[in-house]
């Protein structure tokens, strides 16, 4: 009789904890300063330590904290979005399996975009903004700043966050003697719709001032040039012509689209083709006989 009253009172307690966590939710809201509706990517973050913000520290190797997430749709400014045991996280399925003690929470949203494409279909993506699409660094994001937490063996209180603060433009870089930052408007990829976006491309382009031929270097004992400038080949070889008539080195030089200008100056000096590489049809082995 001992055994089995002892057996019911272990499966007892064993349930008691399995659902000890049962009432943890997280409440998020943004204030109306930061922007009106909002679509998105909502993400809750927990780290167990404070080294960096805890949006800095998702991976999927050993060292990865805990994250939750969910998709949300004209989200008002002041309206409680809510992250709780239904809602799919890494590495624990649900906030009750999350293990009790000190955490560090933030919550941010990764920002959606209407696209409406030409086929008529609308879709709704997080626009790239200079950051190479990483969501916990991408400018116009809302995020709250981490706050430390305590979760007991018995669950938590309601969390409430509030996502106060906007991650800042990207600053370009600034201008040098020989690099120049541009920022050019995309005619081709303009989108309108819920919110018009122009796209653009950005490049840092070196400044004409800077360029300088070969032969402007007075290189001794040259014995190999590769060349390979997306279409200005022509134009070095023309810079090189004391450098390659003084030493005849071996020359590889790309051409594109059927374009063999580069090839036949070179031919013009002397040179004879041995040979073109098998994979991409571009690059031209030049020998001087």
């Amino acid at each position: 009789m001992r055994k089995i009253v002892y057996i019911i009172c272990l499966f007892f307690s064993l349930s008691i904890c399995a659902s000890a966590n049962n009432n943890i939710s997280i409440s998020v809201e943004f204030p109306s300063n930061l922007g009106g509706e909002q679509d998105g990517r909502l993400m809750v973050i927990f780290a167990n330590n404070d080294r960096s913000e805890p949006r800095f520290q998702i991976s999927p190797g050993a060292k990865g904290q805990i994250i939750f997430g969910k998709d949300v749709t004209n989200w008002k400014p002041d309206i409680i979005e809510t992250i709780d045991n239904t809602i799919l996280g890494y590495p624990f399925v649900s906030l009750k399996d999350m293990p009790a003690g000190d955490y560090y929470v933030q919550a941010i949203i990764n920002r959606y975009k209407d696209f409406h494409l030409s086929n008529g279909k609308i879709v709704s993506l997080p626009p790239e903004m200079g950051e190479g699409q990483k969501w916990n660094r991408k400018p116009g994001n809302f995020y709250s700043k981490p706050r430390k937490i305590t979760i007991s063996e018995n669950g938590s209180e309601n969390i409430k966050i509030t996502m106060d603060q906007k991650i800042s433009p990207i600053e370009p870089p600034e201008d040098t003697k020989y690099i120049k930052y541009v920022k050019m408007k995309s005619e081709l990829f303009y989108f309108t719709g819920k919110h018009d976006l122009n796209a653009f491309r950005s490049a840092h382009c070196q400044s004409k001032n800077s360029i300088k031929t070969i032969d402007s270097f007075e290189y001794a004992d040259v014995g190999f040039i590769k060349y390979d400038i997306e279409g200005y080949e022509l134009r070095a070889i023309k810079g090189s012509e004391k450098t390659i008539k003084k030493y005849c080195p071996v020359i590889i030089v790309e051409q594109n689209k059927g374009n063999t200008d580069a090839v036949e100056l070179l031919q013009s000096w002397g040179y004879k083709l041995k040979g073109v590489d098998d994979m991409f049809k571009s690059d031209y082995l030049m020998v001087k006989e």
